[in-house]
């Protein structure tokens, strides 16, 4: 069988460029998409860029959660204690006052841990670019474990300080 040298198109195209087309998952029509999301680097071979973008935005998401919700909590959070947004605990809420002391020193641990974050992240995501589709989803899933992780963290740190300021007796310790 004689392999044409036309894409689903009906253009002409050369033995590299079906050969570099193919290795990217199939013939791929030269359209703005494919243009956007498959590049070639310097060695001719075809790099999923579209994967590493959509990658890139997901692990610089929690860190920029972090930072967001960390400057609100940081200026005051929810004023009024309630079930359902905010740093909500039992010892959090156990007054208005332990309330804003929690949501000001989680406030510091999600800001501080998210602009370390970061910067980690972009670095990251850029010592695997032009890698293997495996290889990107692999270092963004770790990556954005470790984050989550970071995140949690700060329920034991914030829990702690308030049983280090504030006594059972709902008072200041």
């Amino acid at each position: 069988m004689r392999i044409k040298n036309k894409d689903p198109y009906g253009r002409r195209i050369s033995t590299s460029d079906r050969k570099d087309r193919f290795e990217a998952g199939g013939i791929v029509p030269r359209t703005w998409l494919s243009q956007c999301c498959y590049q070639s680097d310097c060695a001719g071979k075809t790099v999923m860029t579209g994967f590493w973008i959509f990658m890139l935005i997901m692990c610089l998401l929690t860190p920029t959660l972090m930072i967001g919700f960390g400057k609100f909590f940081i200026n005051g959070g929810p004023k009024q204690m309630n079930g359902a947004f905010g740093y909500r605990t039992t010892r959090s809420m156990k007054n208005q006052e332990t309330w804003e002391f929690a949501h000001q020193y989680s406030g510091k641990i999600w800001l501080h841990s998210g602009l370390a974050l970061l910067p980690i992240s972009i670095v990251t995501m850029l010592f695997v670019y032009g890698k293997s589709s495996g290889t990107i989803g692999t270092a963004g899933l770790i990556l954005v474990m470790a984050q989550i992780i970071v995140m949690i963290c700060a329920v034991p740190l914030t829990e702690a300080a308030l049983k280090q300021n504030f006594d059972d007796s709902e008072g200041r310790g």
